[in-house]
């Protein structure tokens, strides 16, 4: 072989040795990060203001890490979801939720809870009794307009009602204080009631021209025998063919007037509703409630010095002691029940006051 060939040969060789270290390189791919991002920090409530309320209140629970926005956080009144009215990252508004009893509050961002703070969800007032102070006019025919002046009507009407003699009537304008009221087409003589939230007001005497409206009883309550007078307007100045029904039975009257009627509780009658009819046309009912008269069965002692206790047995006394009347008389006692002489002592026992031993 020349020493031409001998050189080609080796420049070969050299080249292939080169081309085979070039093809055993591989190329290296950069590092990744394998680092875990830390978990997120816990909402943590540092107040809640106030801390105790009703159903309904408007409550701030102030603290951290609750996040600038709710999204799928939650807050719970032991264990109860509300709806809150506003959100941020360390302050959320909220009010107690409908069926919420005292209990934490927790707030849960991402699934982690904060730790509770305890919140007393108190007993809702009851709502203010409306009252009624004026009624203007205090008469007139169906289709009036009444004011009617008071206090705790609520500021709108909502559900809220005025009757006459319990027949609603049309509102017309509703204040907290004072309402204009039509008096209804089928109303007659009776008491006008306001009703809020389920709550009513004493009632107020209106009249209607020719219907008789009677506005109080007095006394309202009483044994049987009972003289009561009835006040009131439109009752004619004799009685006529008008009559006056107790518990739906007939009376008769001892006086009548076009304002004032006086009549005694029958024998045997019971609770009921006190009702005048003129012409025809029948008043408001008002009922007079009857309790049995008392009766002294037994005394003892029977005798003994002013400050001896005395037993005093009977029935129809009252479950409790409350106020009453014991009359001591002195002398004796003739059939008319007048007293023979002037010794008649009245005297009113009330509770711890020398009648430790009556009952």
């Amino acid at each position: 072989m020349s020493r031409g060939s001998i050189r080609a040969l080796g420049i070969c060789l050299i080249l292939m040795l080169g081309l085979a270290g070039c093809s055993s390189v591989k190329s290296v791919a950069p590092a990744t990060s394998t680092t875990t991002p830390p978990p997120p920090l816990p909402p943590s409530i540092t107040s809640v203001s106030p801390n105790s309320g009703p159903i309904g209140t408007s409550v701030t629970i102030t603290g951290a890490n609750f996040g600038a926005t709710q999204g799928a956080s939650t807050v719970t009144f032991n264990g109860i979801p509300a709806t809150p009215a506003s959100w941020s990252a360390t302050s959320i508004v909220v009010p107690v939720p409908a069926g919420a009893a005292t209990g934490n509050v927790i707030v849960t961002v991402s699934g982690v809870a904060s730790a509770g703070v305890p919140f007393t969800v108190a007993t809702n007032p009851p709502p203010p009794t409306p009252a009624i102070s004026n009624l203007s006019p205090p008469s007139g025919p169906a289709g009036t307009s009444v004011t009617i002046t008071g206090t705790n009507f609520g500021v709108t009407q909502a559900s809220s009602q005025v009757t006459f003699n319990r027949i609603a009537a049309t509102i017309t304008n509703w204040s907290a204080t004072a309402i204009v009221a039509i008096v209804p087409a089928n109303a007659t003589s009776g008491y006008v009631v306001v009703t809020v939230n389920s709550v009513s007001s004493a009632g107020v005497l209106f009249t209607l021209p020719g219907t008789p409206g009677i506005a109080s009883l007095s006394p309202p309550s009483g044994p049987t025998g009972t003289s009561v007078t009835i006040t009131g307007t439109n009752f004619s100045a004799t009685q006529g063919t008008s009559t006056l029904t107790f518990d739906g039975a007939t009376v008769t009257p001892t006086i009548w007037g076009a304002t004032s009627i006086t009549f005694t509780i029958p024998a045997a009658a019971t609770t009921g509703n006190v009702i005048v009819t003129v012409n025809g046309i029948a008043s408001n009912a008002v009922q007079f409630s009857v309790f049995p008269v008392p009766v002294i069965t037994s005394l003892s002692p029977t005798t003994g010095a002013v400050g001896v206790p005395v037993t005093i047995t009977g029935t129809n006394f009252g479950a409790s002691t409350g106020a009453f009347f014991l009359h001591v008389t002195g002398g004796g006692q003739n059939q008319s029940g007048k007293h023979k002489d002037d010794r008649h002592h009245d005297q009113e026992l009330e509770d711890g006051e020398r009648a430790s031993g009556a009952k």
